[in-house]
């Protein structure tokens, strides 16, 4: 007997009901939601889920608490309420930061904090920031396109 699987989105049981994978991530999906699906309403539901998900933070303060009391769940940051200190910003050069698609947000003693794209580069990029930096790394989640955005201002 076949699995029959719901979609996430309208939560009809069809047999064209699938896992894809969406961003970062397996999603359970009808073809029907999926031919609806912008990549704008999928950016707007990835943020809705993080949300739920991840503690949302608004100074480096609170993102070092959240940190330490989070059992390796990664804050999310919206770069519009963050300020950023501009001393940190010249630690990572620009080419890492285009690369994975982060900035640092500011420092705290030996800890150096970023915000990330991509949570799923956390490890990895925590371990090269590192060896660059000589810091220790905390990471933050943000949106790409507001990352991107920081990136062109402070670089440009």
């Amino acid at each position: 007997m076949a699995t029959i699987l719901t979609c996430k989105y309208c939560g009809c049981k069809s047999s064209d009901v699938r896992s894809i994978v969406l961003g970062d991530r397996a999603e359970i999906i009808c073809t029907k939601c999926l031919e609806q699906i912008t990549e704008g309403r999928i950016r707007s539901m990835d943020r809705e889920s993080r949300r739920e998900s991840h503690p949302y933070v608004h100074d480096l303060q609170e993102m070092r608490a959240a940190i330490s009391n989070s059992e390796g769940v990664i804050p999310l940051v919206d770069l519009g309420d963050f300020d950023i200190d501009p001393e940190s910003i010249v630690i990572i050069p620009e080419t890492i930061c285009r690369e994975y698609v982060l900035i640092p947000l500011g420092r705290i003693d030996d800890t150096l904090y970023i915000v990330l794209a991509n949570e799923g580069d956390a490890g990895s990029v925590r371990n090269h920031i590192k060896y660059l930096t000589g810091y220790d790394i905390e990471i933050a989640v943000g949106e790409e396109e507001k990352i991107v955005s920081v990136i062109d201002e402070v670089f440009s």
